[in-house]
């Protein structure tokens, strides 16, 4: 029973979702991040509720873009390589001109 206890303590799910995004922010920082990818299961509302909260947190206190990745791991009708590749895309431009900003910002 004890290392039952132990085992479940552990597990990311046995906290609340603010003390979660509370570790994953000091992890950002702690690791000087530039932008966040999530992956979402649309399956699992408490994942997918801290995706959201995830970004959202990171965006805000950090300063820092965010992409999810929405997916559904009963239903493959909804997935969309073009918009899904097109959504990818759009982020790493952002991440792009972020760079060439700082780097220009950095130099002057």
């Amino acid at each position: 029973m004890e290392s039952l206890a132990l085992k479940h303590s552990g597990c990311l799910y046995s906290y609340s979702q603010r003390e979660r995004g509370d570790l994953f922010i000091r992890r950002m920082k702690e690791y000087q991040i530039d932008g966040l990818v999530v992956w979402s299961d649309i399956c699992c509302k408490h994942y997918a509720l801290f995706a959201n909260y995830l970004k959202a947190r990171a965006e805000k206190e950090l300063g820092i873009p965010g992409l999810i990745l929405d997916s559904d791991q009963c239903d493959p009708r909804d997935y969309n390589e073009g918009i899904l590749k097109g959504r990818i895309d759009a982020f790493i431009e952002v991440l792009e001109n972020r760079r060439k900003a700082k780097i220009i910002w950095c130099n002057t």
